[in-house]
């Protein structure tokens, strides 16, 4: 799940990652960020999903 933080985008997968797997998700939001908003820096984070 993504979600727009304040400053942030927050990443929550629904289980846990590879290293390369969470590379590739940020690298992701990286490009997604900069069509989206690209005068506007944000960081990528990672949290847990909340129920």
């Amino acid at each position: 799940m993504w979600r727009l933080d304040e400053h942030a985008l927050v990443v929550e997968p629904f289980g846990p990652l590879t290293r390369a797997r969470r590379d590739e998700i940020t690298a992701e939001g990286e490009r997604m960020l900069r069509v989206m908003h690209p005068d506007t820096s944000y960081g990528i984070r990672f949290g847990a999903v909340r129920q």
